[in-house]
């Protein structure tokens, strides 16, 4: 991995953990995971290419709306 894509995975998890209050962040090759406080175990998602788009464009209707500053940040890492 390479520093640029070293930044955006840091910023990637950043947004994702403002974005649902989530205290961990698990990331495979194709899904999302989060855990949040006070709940068992890590709460699915979505496919990993989803939430990336869900950042890219703010919304309204999913569990990542990309409203958040690290959102925000993340969206201006990628069109660097």
């Amino acid at each position: 991995m390479n520093k640029r894509e070293a930044k955006l995975d840091k910023l990637f998890r950043a947004a994702i953990k403002a974005e649902t209050g989530a205290t961990s962040v698990k990331l495979t090759s194709t899904e999302a995971f989060i855990m949040r406080p006070n709940t068992y175990g890590r709460r699915h998602i979505g496919p990993r290419d989803s939430v990336s788009d869900w950042l890219e464009r703010p919304n309204t209707g999913c569990h990542v709306r990309g409203h958040s500053n690290e959102a925000a940040a993340y969206r201006a890492a990628l069109n660097l």
